[in-house]
């Protein structure tokens, strides 16, 4: 999970450098043909990967294959929609309230119960949110909107990634949001005709968005299927710690003191979830 948090905080670097390149550098790219270009490359590195086990490919709970893509993509969107409107770190962070909400479903929908350190980790992490609620004063009204949408949403697919890893591979989980995610943003840039041909700069950083969300995608997929689900997320408090770090040193975005009190805080979450944690979390059955 550790890993995926990487990627997907490298993912919202390159996000944001096509949604609101320098000025004059190139067109900017709208969110529409990045989640097709983010979906169409991860779609292929899953389909790569995922070949030697290709009879498995078809899925086995495909209603809920297709229920997890739906939830996913929403989600998608209204992340990558929050990075256009705010800095990185702001997008980031808004949307990781996502691990309380997981914590707070997993026992009614997915019968887990958590360890009391599991929950203290998650307070800690939900303070961290709470102090950078407005971390650098220029937080605009939707964009917040869209980051907590996108919080919920990816709540609801992470439970959804689990249930599916009693039944599928994460390959399988993945190939099938990213296809379907190619699918359908795909013709929503066609009915707009919001095309804009990417310059070679962007065109690179476009396939970093693709490959990284592969990646992420693969690795939090597999988290999830060895592990407690409120535990897992936990960890994903890391993806907003990576993302003002690398919003400092990449798009020299000044983070200021609630920004790093915040970040502060979801470390210790981390380190709470991992060095306390000694009660293994009891799961469902399956």
């Amino acid at each position: 999970m550790l890993a995926a948090s990487l990627c997907f905080a490298l993912m919202g670097v390159c996000v944001k450098f096509v949604a609101t390149p320098p000025r004059g550098a190139f067109p900017a790219i709208p969110v529409g043909e990045i989640v097709f270009w983010r979906s169409g490359i991860a779609t292929i590195v899953a389909l790569a990967a995922g070949w030697p086990q290709r009879s498995r490919l078809g899925g086995v709970s495909r209603r809920m294959l297709v229920t997890r893509s739906l939830v996913g993509l929403a989600s998608m969107y209204a992340y990558f929609f929050a990075i256009s409107r705010l800095k990185l770190g702001d997008a980031v962070l808004l949307t990781y309230l996502s691990p309380l909400v997981v914590a707070c479903m997993a026992p009614f929908v997915l019968g887990e119960k958590a360890p009391w350190t599991v929950w203290l980790a998650l307070a800690v992490g939900f303070a961290g949110v709470w102090v950078v609620e407005d971390p650098t004063g220029e937080l605009a009204g939707i964009g917040v909107l869209a980051g907590l949408a996108s919080a919920f949403l990816a709540a609801g697919a992470y439970v959804s990634v689990k249930l599916l890893s009693r039944t599928d591979s994460a390959f399988t989980i993945v190939l099938w949001f990213s296809a379907i995610a190619t699918i359908v943003s795909g013709v929503q840039v066609a009915i707009e005709g919001s095309w804009v041909t990417p310059d070679p700069r962007a065109l690179g950083a476009l396939a970093g968005v693709g490959v990284f969300a592969a990646g992420a995608q693969l690795m939090m997929t597999r988290a999830y299927t060895v592990s407690a689900a409120a535990r897992v997320s936990v960890f994903g408090y890391a993806t907003p710690v990576i993302a003002y770090v690398l919003g400092q040193i990449v798009l020299a975005e000044a983070i200021g003191w609630r920004g790093a009190v915040g970040c502060s805080l979801l470390v210790v979450a981390g380190a709470l979830a991992t060095f306390l944690s000694s009660e293994a979390p009891t799961p469902a059955p399956t």
